[in-house]
């Protein structure tokens, strides 16, 4: 039985263009040349159609690969460790700023991530 989103990889692997390489690159904030945007079309066409091909696998009579008795959250626990007292981190900041008042405030000034 073939999912849903079967029809979208096949669709978008048969429509990918150029125009759709530049759209993604420039959501991405990158600058392609045109023979990056041709190669990036090519091989982003060439992955959709290798995942339309794997879609097409029939996984009916495999038994799924995973183990009940392994704890399914394997997270590890936060644990506290030395490190840097605020005053050194501070210290070494280019451009770090003390509040007024405060023994052990101060906090970090970073450039502009968004808009």
């Amino acid at each position: 039985m073939l999912s849903r989103s079967y029809g979208r990889v096949l669709y978008m692997a048969n429509q990918l263009t150029r125009h759709d390489v530049n759209r993604i690159a420039e959501l991405a904030h990158l600058q392609l040349s045109d023979e990056e945007a041709a190669l990036f079309t090519r091989q982003l066409g060439d992955i959709l159609r290798y995942a339309e091909r794997l879609q097409e696998v029939d996984t009916t009579t495999v038994e799924m690969n995973c183990s009940e008795s392994e704890p399914a959250d394997r997270r590890r626990m936060d644990q506290i460790r030395p490190s840097l007292s605020r005053e050194d981190t501070l210290e070494n900041a280019p451009d770090s700023r003390k509040v007024p008042g405060q023994e052990h405030g101060g906090y970090f000034r970073v450039p502009r991530v968004i808009g």
